[in-house]
């Protein structure tokens, strides 16, 4: 299978200060063993983001990350990659598919 990042959340949250939703994403890139997550969020020059290793997707730090792109669905496969575990991206889209009904967007 060709290395594709897959769109796998999006979200946003309110932010009172500026009366604005603020947009979220996940994306998991197939072609990267070391650090598959991207969490991103932001607009324009206020956009930042980073990839992340399961391990750190499980730490704690990126739970509202998650719960804003509504992507909870991704804790066991973050599981079971910070295990050692191989997962493939058939088992990723299908779980994808069975959450939201279609395949997961894909940029390159």
């Amino acid at each position: 299978m060709k290395h594709e990042v897959y769109i796998l959340g999006e979200g946003t949250n309110y932010l009172e200060t500026s009366k604005y939703d603020w947009p979220y994403c996940i994306e998991y890139d197939s072609g990267n063993t070391a650090t598959p997550f991207i969490l991103s969020e932001g607009v324009a020059h206020g956009a930042m983001g980073g990839a992340f290793s399961a391990v750190n997707l499980l730490s704690g730090d990126w739970d509202k990350h998650i719960q804003y792109t509504k992507s909870e669905w991704l804790f066991p496969f973050a599981k079971r990659i910070a295990s050692g575990e191989p997962v493939s991206i058939d088992e990723v889209i299908e779980a994808y598919k069975s959450v939201y009904g279609t395949e997961p967007r894909t940029r390159k």
